[in-house]
């Protein structure tokens, strides 16, 4: 199994990708993601279905790891496997900006920092109309949120409908929370 594993293994923060569907399947190791290993740049109206991403580390349907990211209108669907650093939609970010996101699926992790939709937000975030739904397995996991394992910035209009099985410090929106939300569901 390889790093930097999906459609693109590394994507430039100077990037755009848009109106893409994408199925299928992806495996790797670290950092793994349908449309990218490690995403940045400017990313809309993205519609994955049917896929199934596994690996280790970093792993999320749309991204495994994401630096500076500004997402627009991107659905989600399928499942998702990794140990530390899972989410529906992206495992690891650095910076994000998403505006209409979601996750539907199943999320299966061992490790810690999973998320419906990221698992772990490092810096300050600003994340507009979002959801998860679907069920989190991880029942040796700590740090695990319907929507982030840990966040970091301004959450506005986000709803989670996730059943998780975790280890300790579980939560239906977020484990670590720094920051503000607002109209949560």
């Amino acid at each position: 199994n390889k790093d930097y594993q999906g459609l693109f293994g590394v994507v430039s923060e100077d990037a755009l990708i848009k109106d893409l569907v994408l199925e299928g399947k992806v495996q790797g190791k670290h950092y793994v993601g349908a449309l990218a290993g490690r995403l940045n740049g400017v990313v809309s109206n993205i519609i994955i279905k049917d896929m199934a991403v596994t690996g280790h580390d970093y792993v999320g349907l749309l991204a495994g790891d994401s630096q500076i990211t500004e997402l627009l209108n991107i659905s989600l669907k399928g499942v998702v496997e990794g140990l530390s650093y899972v989410g529906g939609m992206i495992g690891h970010s650095q910076t994000i900006t998403a505006n209409v996101t979601y996750f539907m699926g199943s999320i299966y992790a061992s490790g810690n920092y999973v998320g419906g939709l990221i698992g772990y937000i490092e810096t300050e975030s600003i994340l507009t109309n979002v959801f998860s739904s679907g069920v989190i397995h991880a029942s040796e996991s700590n740090y695990v949120g319907g929507l982030f394992g840990h966040f970091k910035g301004s959450l506005e209009n986000a709803y989670a409908t996730t059943s998780i099985t975790a280890n300790s410090y579980a939560a239906g929106i977020a484990a670590i929370h720094e920051g503000e939300m607002n109209e949560i569901f």
